[in-house]
């Protein structure tokens, strides 16, 4: 009999994880489309996490409803608080196990391939083949594990140079056999949005157009305080691997100099890269036919009691590979006032 009540107990555990796996995969299946749209990465410890994440949050939940109603009515509550705050130490501490190996980026470059995503999750819900939780796990499975390695196999892989917008001006994206380089002529740091800029906009502009995150050099021309700590924040968000600032001459200001040697620490933490331009050209080649060179001019940029050379961008591309309408010309003058 003791027996008996173990085996049926275990088979009902089997039976519930087997439901919990087949609701999670199609919600998955059905949602990656939005994800990939938005430019945001999938994790496939999905699954897992709201497997261990649902408890804490029904706690959490139950005990903010208590500590709401205890201050309605004027009731004693610190230990309710104290629980609260507990359980929200644990979820952190859970939350910086995380690893950014576990996320997958995908490209938003093919968007018929997207409409397979939900349409699969359909046919194999209903469809009679798939007549047991065990044969819908894995349909689910095989359905996007194909999708997701077609969407990363049928994007272009030829150069490309393209422009994202932001404030008065233009990044520059040069894109070629994987990497990508970033050269901002001044943008970053003209306003305080740009903090949110780069984590919401330029982060998801990346993974939706190359299906990467990952900046394999990064170039700013006009460095100011902002600038630095944006480019703090973009370091601890994705992996950078090198990033070059100008020279420049003059007392430093110390809040300059606090973002800077932030920005030192956390590219030493990362084993990022750190170079300087000078008064030469520096070029940056990309593809079989293309060159980017970056030419110093006589004048000077000043910000607060320091001075840097001001840049203009010189283009050598065959015009498919260029998508920015910036860049039109074979020689653009793109300095950007920053604040």
């Amino acid at each position: 009999m003791y027996h008996t009540m173990k085996k049926t107990r275990r088979l009902l555990y089997i039976s519930w994880l087997y439901r919990y796996l087949e609701i999670q995969l199609f919600l998955n299946l059905a949602s990656l489309p939005l994800l990939i749209g938005w430019g945001l990465p999938f994790s496939l410890m999905t699954p897992v996490s709201n497997l261990i994440f649902n408890p804490f949050l029904f706690i959490i939940l139950f005990l903010s409803s208590l500590i709401f109603f205890s201050e309605l009515f004027f009731l004693p509550n610190r230990w309710l608080i104290f629980f609260f705050e507990q359980i929200t130490l644990i979820c952190k501490k859970i939350f910086s196990w995380g690893s950014p190996s576990w996320l997958i980026e995908l490209p938003n470059t093919q968007p018929l391939i997207l409409i397979f995503f939900p349409l699969s999750a359909l046919y194999i819900l209903h469809s009679r083949f798939f007549n047991s939780p065990l044969k819908r796990i894995i349909g689910f499975s095989t359905a996007m594990i194909t999708l997701m390695t077609l969407l990363i196999f049928v994007q272009p892989r030829t150069s490309i140079i393209d422009t994202v917008q932001h404030n008065k001006g233009n990044l520059v994206v040069l894109r070629a056999h994987n990497q990508t380089t970033i050269i901002d002529p001044g943008c970053i740091g003209q306003r305080v949005s740009s903090l949110n800029w780069v984590e919401y906009n330029l982060i998801s502009h990346l993974i939706a157009h190359y299906g990467t995150s990952t900046i394999d050099h990064l170039i700013i021309l006009q460095p100011n305080k902002l600038a630095l700590e944006c480019l703090n924040k973009l370091c601890q968000l994705v992996d950078v691997k090198q990033i070059s600032l100008p020279y420049w001459t003059g007392e430093t200001p110390k809040p300059f100099m606090h973002q800077f040697m932030k920005l030192r620490t956390t590219l030493n933490e990362k084993h990022a890269l750190l170079t300087r331009l000078g008064t030469q050209k520096k070029q940056v080649r990309f593809g079989n036919s293309a060159c980017f060179t970056i030419v110093p001019e006589t004048s000077k940029i000043t910000y607060k009691t320091i001075n840097y050379p001001a840049y203009h961008f010189e283009v050598t591309a065959p015009e498919k590979i260029i998508k920015g309408q910036s860049l039109k010309s074979a020689e653009i003058d793109n300095n950007v006032p920053s604040n």
